[in-house]
């Protein structure tokens, strides 16, 4: 390369640095710089210039290179020989001009997570979790985890909006910033409170008596019985069942049909409310109590529920220390709102529920032993489904008909087969498993009477008599595999109260693969 060459590249390298986004050189086979541009005086003295010319002169290969920094992440050079000369070019500005925003972007985390209202959290260019915060502005776990919305933004370069995996109702945003990351929240704890405040507003009655319990089966019928004889009481009642057994449905059953009835029943989901916001809820508060208190100040549940029934459901997942308080109120029938001192006597029957082994959880210390014995002075267990197998039928023919008024459908029964197929499944969601079967059926299929090829394949394939197959021939080991998969997981979303969050801790994996693995299955 001659000298006027040279001078041509050289009046080139103010272009070439502002295009890499650092700096642009000329150098000669001795390592000394001939021509020099860049965008910050400090690059032509770094260490990382030093590095790219040191591994240019290093061997005789006389080859491009590409060199990623081991400095700054995300910067890069390349090397290219010209004759007796090299040219090289990075990127070193703008890595470092993206780690200082990405550091901007991290100490604004908890600013976008309260004003959003839910979460805020940095993800990397392959979708990755790897800084998050709570609408609190604490550190929240998660750190590696896959997020889909936030992998597609980074590939299509654009905003994605989509649903929350955290709340039902409740949307995520994921906006990329630059290649290397991008941000993203969502508005779960706005969503969990318009619910609870749309919940606490609307009129507290119970809707269902023990006339609405369907079935005929030795075990449901010994259950309604213990139900009736504990209606009549005004003990504190625990309620044990698996997810979709109706737990809810027996509590005002039982409300119903004691000398409360008259009296309102309010109900609150302790699994499903962040703990700061239950035990406002519950006890009340005073007027400023708290940031966005309201003037006036609030009752509290146990307030609302005087003279009648408050339904506790899930009350496994509420923290020890609001059980302390939780205790006292049992204890004391009296109540001290938030940021106020005046005692307010109470005079509320307590109906809790949990899906879970409470005993067990209080052994091993995970729930107040004192707690335990105070809610289990009168315990009720409602049998799963797949206990009371002679009352699906009866089921399955209820929700036909309820579902046949509502949707105007032509569908107006099921076949002994079909019967026999929804028998032959375990049903691990239960009655409301069940119920959501049906619906589905009826809203795909062509028959008037529903046939065992109208159910989900799922349904169908548990039972053996069906589907061409000689009885007790085996399924494939993949189709076994996936039905294998679908009861684990509803298992673990019935034990984890269908926080899917929790149920992914459970069994080893992230929330997202989790959605991934219910959408193939079917579950969603």
């Amino acid at each position: 390369m001659d000298s006027r060459q040279l001078e041509e590249i050289g009046r080139a390298l103010e272009a070439i640095a502002r295009v890499s986004g650092g700096f642009a050189v000329i150098f000669d086979q001795k390592g000394k710089i001939v021509k020099s541009f860049s965008l910050t005086e400090r690059e032509l003295t770094d260490r990382e210039l030093t590095r790219v010319v040191e591994i240019a002169l290093r061997g005789h290969d006389r080859k491009e290179k590409l060199l990623p920094s081991v400095h700054v992440e995300g910067a890069a050079a390349w090397v290219l020989p010209l004759g007796d000369y090299f040219l090289a070019a990075g990127n070193l500005e703008r890595a470092r001009r993206d780690q200082e925003l990405k550091a901007n972007f991290r100490e604004a985390l908890p600013l976008i997570a309260r004003v959003a209202g839910g979460e805020a959290v940095i993800f990397n260019r392959d979708g990755f979790r790897i800084a998050g915060v709570g609408p609190d502005g604490r550190d929240i776990k998660g750190t590696g985890e896959y997020t889909w919305l936030g992998h597609k933004a980074m590939q299509t370069r654009r905003p994605v909006l989509g649903p929350s995996l955290l709340e039902e109702g409740a949307q995520a945003l994921r906006i990329p910033i630059t290649e290397h990351f991008g941000i993203g929240f969502n508005n779960v704890l706005t969503v969990k409170q318009k619910k609870l405040l749309a919940a606490s507003e609307r009129s507290a009655r119970a809707r269902y008596t023990f006339d609405h319990i369907i079935g005929e089966s030795p075990a449901i019928r010994e259950c309604l019985q213990r139900a009736r004889q504990v209606a009549a009481s005004n003990s504190t009642l625990l309620i044990y069942g698996e997810t979709g057994t109706g737990k809810e449905l027996f509590a005002q059953s039982v409300h119903n049909a004691s000398a409360r009835c008259g009296g309102p029943f309010v109900a609150i989901n302790c699994g499903a409310i962040p703990a700061g916001l239950i035990e406002s809820q519950l006890f009340g508060y005073e007027a400023g109590a708290f940031t966005g208190a309201k003037k006036e100040g609030q009752q509290g549940l146990f307030e609302q529920a005087d003279g009648g029934t408050l339904f506790l459901d899930e009350i496994s997942e509420m923290e020890l220390e609001l059980q302390s308080r939780l205790l006292r109120v049992l204890q004391e029938r009296e109540v001290v709102r938030l940021g106020g001192k005046k005692r307010i006597p109470v005079d509320v029957r307590v109906i809790a529920s949990t899906n879970k082994d409470l005993w067990q959880m209080a052994a091993t210390g995970k729930f107040r032993q004192d707690l335990f014995y105070r809610l289990n002075v009168v315990d009720l267990r409602i049998p799963p489904l797949r206990e009371r197998v002679e009352d699906i039928p009866l089921l399955a023919r209820h929700f036909i008909k309820e579902f046949r008024s509502s949707f105007g459908t032509f569908v107006r029964d099921i076949s002994k087969e079909a019967v026999a197929c929804l028998q032959g499944y375990s049903w691990p969601g239960n009655v409301r498993e069940l119920q959501n079967c049906i619906e589905r059926t009826m809203n795909l299929t062509t028959n008037e009477i529903i046939q065992p090829e109208d159910l989900p394949a799922l349904i169908r394939e548990t039972f053996h008599g069906y589907s061409g197959k000689k009885a007790g021939s085996a399924v494939s080991l993949e189709k076994a595999t996936h039905r294998a998969q679908r009861e684990i997981i509803l298992r673990a979303l019935a034990d984890c109260g269908q926080n899917r969050r929790l149920a992914a801790q459970k069994l080893g994996i992230s929330a997202t693969t989790l959605w991934r693995k219910m959408k193939s299955l079917g579950l969603k």
